[in-house]
Parts: structure tokens; sequence; C-alpha cells
């Protein structure tokens, strides 16, 4: 009897500890990662130098991760319903990358279509100035965990858990596709709306592979590689 109470006593404070670090990564981290930033390096965040940017946005990233894991092991459903599935290298490796090759040939058709798009639009497309790129080993690692971050932590919330849970509150896998590509498109309307149309076409592809194999890793991992490569060849 003893036993099994030390063992509730046991998980129950794992449970406090989990419960603990998920608010920590999701209120705390990022808010004080920032600050020290901005004191020891004399920058504002958001135009902080690549080093810190991405370190920022791991940290910031990581704590959502946290959350949404958090709330799936807290629900009666399995990860595997939410495509979280032990890792094959087939299936999610060479897969990932032949999503990747997918997502590439879609921003070329976008990328030959707007400036059409900007004429029949009369939209004006706006200046955009990203931050410098990597320039050393080490940055280029880091700039890979903090794609990586993006990667899972975007199709996490878009593609693993929005389109499951919309799937079952509107009893249609084409609402669910159409409404997490609309919201996924939505959240970018800091760019203007042709790259924004880049964006409904990006999460048409990889919510349409989702849907089809039910497999996180392979869309984590194309969208990752993705931006990996369009920020290294600014």
């Amino acid at each position: 009897m003893s036993e099994s109470l030390a063992s509730n006593a046991g998980r129950a404070r794992a449970n406090l500890w989990i419960e603990t670090g998920v608010v920590f990564l999701v209120c705390v981290a990022p808010v004080a990662f920032n600050s020290m930033a901005e004191i020891y390096l004399g920058v504002i965040p958001s135009r902080s130098p690549m080093v810190a940017d991405s370190l920022g946005n791991i940290l910031f990233r990581a704590g959502k991760i946290a959350l949404v894991l958090y709330v799936i092991a807290r629900s009666p459903d399995s990860f595997a319903r939410f495509g979280l599935r032990p890792f094959r290298i087939v299936r999610d490796l060479v897969g990932g990358v032949a999503v990747w090759g997918v997502l590439r040939l879609a921003h070329r058709i976008v990328r030959w279509a707007g400036p059409v798009l900007y004429t029949w639009l009369h939209v004006v497309r706006h200046p955009y100035h990203p931050d410098p790129g990597p320039s050393t080993p080490g940055q280029y690692v880091l700039l890979a965990f903090s794609m990586a971050a993006v990667g899972i932590e975007e199709e996490l919330i878009y593609r693993a858990y929005l389109i499951t849970r919309f799937e079952e509150l509107f009893e249609s896998t084409t609402i669910a596709l159409l409404l997490t590509t609309v919201i996924f498109a939505t959240n970018h309307g800091y760019q203007d709306p042709v790259n924004m149309l880049g964006h409904v076409v990006f999460g048409l592809v990889e919510g349409s592979v989702f849907c089809l194999f039910r497999r996180f890793t392979p869309v984590a991992l194309a969208h990752a590689l993705d931006d990996f490569i369009i920020i290294v060849r600014r």
C-alpha cells in the first residue's frame, strides 16, 4: 500500500514539474531572454543580431510546442491520432524531402504568377529587408535548430492539432484543411496579399499531405528545410 501511495505521489510530482515547466516555457523564458538580450547586447529584440534572434525564436517556439504537447497529453486521445508516430526513415525522412520538393515547385509557380497578380490586384509590393543570414558554421547550425523549431511548432499547431480538432468539430476533412490553411495564411498577414497567397499554397500542400498520410514528421521536416534554404539563399 505504501509503495502504491509513493508511486502516486511520484507521478503527481512529475506532473507538477511538467505543468510548471510548460508555464515557464510559454510565459517566462521568451520574455526573460529578450530582456537580457536587450540589456547585454544593447539591441531591440526585434532587431537583434542573428544569434540572439535565433535563440529567442527557439525559446518562443519551444514554449508553444510544449503547450500543445501538454494539451494533447492531457486529452483522452493518443498522440498517434495527431500524427505523432514513431520515426521511420523512408516515410518520414524521404517523405519530408519529397514534400519539400513539392513546396519548391509551388514556390516557383507563385513567384512566376506574382508580377501578374500584383498588376491584376493593384497591389504595391511591400518592401522587405530581411536580417542578415548566417555567416559562420556555428550560425548555420543555430539557424538549422531555429528553423526546426519553426517547422515543428507551426506544423504541430496548424496541421497536427487544428486539422484533427476541426475534423471533429465540423465533421469534414475538407473544411478542416481549408480553415487551417486560411488561418495559417492570415497569420502571415505582415506580408502583402500575393505573399499571403504563397502561404495559402504552402498550407494546402502541407495540410493535404498530413490528411493523406497522418504523419507529422514529414510535414515538419519539409517546413523546416524550406525555411532554412530560403534564408540561406538570401
